[in-house]
């Protein structure tokens, strides 16, 4: 993820609504919030770390 975020648009829709492995993903790279389930890309925090 941190080298390559689109890696994650093959990940599975159960780690993809995971808020702990996608925290952890935005936080390498705020681009992967786009990868994460619908209700993620609305979380506050993981918008926060995204926006830096």
């Amino acid at each position: 993820v941190y080298e390559n975020h689109h890696a994650l648009q093959y990940a599975g829709k159960s780690l993809k609504a995971d808020r702990e492995f996608m925290l952890a993903a935005v936080k390498q790279n705020g681009w992967a919030l786009q990868f994460a389930s619908e209700e993620l890309q609305q979380d506050e925090e993981l918008k926060k770390i995204q926006e830096g």
